[in-house]
């Protein structure tokens, strides 16, 4: 029989205490559970938003009003390597093509809306830096523009920069006891499921369309019958749509059809 609820907060497990959000545990004092002193980043950018760009990343490393910084609550120092100014869709690449060894590229990109498919840099850039093993942070230039000193905004995107450098920020201080552990999140007209099975530990990662039946699938077939889980727990980072929690009820009734 299938049973199912909403699960409590899980409590995150610091270096040097507990809390229940990341936000409360930085702001009690406490530190990553794990991770490196300091990061160095690659900056490109177009010269419309080079200014503003570099006064983000000052931002993210000494903090604003709400949010310490990278350097105080983090404690690791954001180092920018160098600063490539960047025009066309071919400069981002040529630029991820010949950066040098680095722990991320900062990269400062046109909003989605505001230019074509075919000149949006997103997807090369990315491509070409994953290629070489690279991480990378894209923001777009609109969030440079008018949310730079943000602490919400900055506090989120220092999070993304420490944990693809390698970094740790918390765990949970409790073992989860599920079979397997499903995550999802969505936008740009994809989604993106992660799956962790706990016995034996393995992951998967499984990609859809941004509807409802195209998230289902991508849920359900991210597991299959054989692998014996009687046990789930599905969650997603941030507010759940409708759509989306429609998408995870059609997920269960096919694993349930497929046994």
């Amino acid at each position: 029989m299938r049973r199912g609820g909403y699960l409590t907060r899980p409590v995150l497990r610091f270096k040097g205490g507990t809390a229940l959000t990341p936000l409360e545990g930085f702001k009690l004092g406490l530190k990553p559970f794990r991770g490196e002193r300091r990061v160095r980043v690659y900056v490109f950018s177009r010269a419309s938003t080079a200014k503003s760009s570099l006064e983000m990343v000052e931002n993210l490393a000494n903090g604003v009003k709400g949010y310490g910084g990278m350097s105080s609550w983090f404690n690791c120092d954001l180092e920018v390597e160098g600063v490539v100014k960047v025009q066309s869709n071919e400069d981002y690449v040529k630029a991820a093509e010949e950066v040098g060894d680095v722990d991320l590229v900062l990269a400062f990109i046109p909003d989605e809306m505001s230019v074509e498919y075919d000149e949006d840099p997103y997807m090369p850039l990315k491509r070409v830096l994953a290629s070489r093993g690279m991480p990378s942070q894209m923001i777009e230039e609109s969030t440079c523009r008018y949310m730079r000193a943000n602490s919400y905004v900055l506090f989120n995107l220092a999070l993304s920069i420490y944990s693809k450098a390698g970094g740790i920020p918390w765990v949970l201080d409790e073992r989860t006891y599920f079979d397997c552990t499903i995550g999802f999140d969505s936008g740009g007209g994809g989604v993106v499921v992660t799956s962790t099975f706990s016995n034996p530990f393995s992951f998967t990662w499984t990609m859809g369309s941004q509807t409802v039946e195209g998230l289902a699938e991508a849920i359900a077939s991210s597991v299959k019958p054989s692998w014996g889980v009687k046990t789930m727990a599905i969650h997603k980072d941030g507010p759940i749509m409708d759509w989306e929690l429609e998408a995870v009820r059609r997920a269960i009734s096919k694993l349930d059809r497929r046994g």
